[in-house]
């Protein structure tokens, strides 16, 4: 039989519940598309082509040397951003993981390869989403795949985004690591 406290102990436990769940619907965003966001950094493109490219073998160690982050695909995904028809950069995203779930960056490159912009398009856990800040993001403008992209070397980690921003770091390696080996 039950009785009135096992009946309201019940009602609280899935009120929690369900507060939990809504509360992680909530908060999983895209926070700006991969479109938006190749317009944001390039206002003046006047054309933006996807690339596909099928990575060969070389290439697949090549990031993962460099990032430390496993390949999500062979298949790598760059957009190639033109001003009437002259290469201005290129942008290419990449999943990397966080202290509890994966999020997704994009990095915007000029066709010389250098970092213009590193942009949080999603990110979905309840920590570490310090990440997204520009004054740490900024940190990633006009270096290339020549400087070490490290946290606590050329780069000033996040105090309570630890992990995440290490893996910004090792995101931002991966993929000019890609990028230089397609283009140079």
């Amino acid at each position: 039989m039950l009785n009135h406290y096992s009946i309201s102990k019940s009602v609280w436990w899935i009120t929690l519940s369900l507060l939990l769940i809504f509360a992680t619907m909530l908060y999983a965003r895209e926070i700006m598309s991969f479109e938006k966001a190749n317009k944001s950094v390039f206002p003046e493109a006047t054309k933006f082509n996807e690339e596909l490219v099928l990575l060969t073998d070389e290439q697949v160690q090549l990031f993962n040397k460099n990032s430390g982050l496993p390949l999500n695909s062979r298949i790598f995904r760059y957009v190639s951003v033109f001003q009437n028809e002259h290469t201005i950069g290129y942008t290419a995203i990449q999943t990397v993981p966080g202290k509890n779930h994966p999020f997704t960056i994009m990095v915007a490159c000029s066709n010389q390869l250098e970092v213009i912009k590193v942009i949080v398009l999603d990110y979905s856990s309840p920590y570490g989403g310090e990440v997204q800040r520009s004054d740490f993001l900024h940190q990633f403008a006009g270096k290339s795949i020549s400087d070490k992209l490290q946290i606590g070397e050329d780069i000033d980690g996040i105090s309570g985004a630890t992990y995440s921003s290490h893996s910004v770091a090792d995101g931002v390696r991966g993929i000019l690591s890609i990028l230089s080996a397609i283009f140079e």
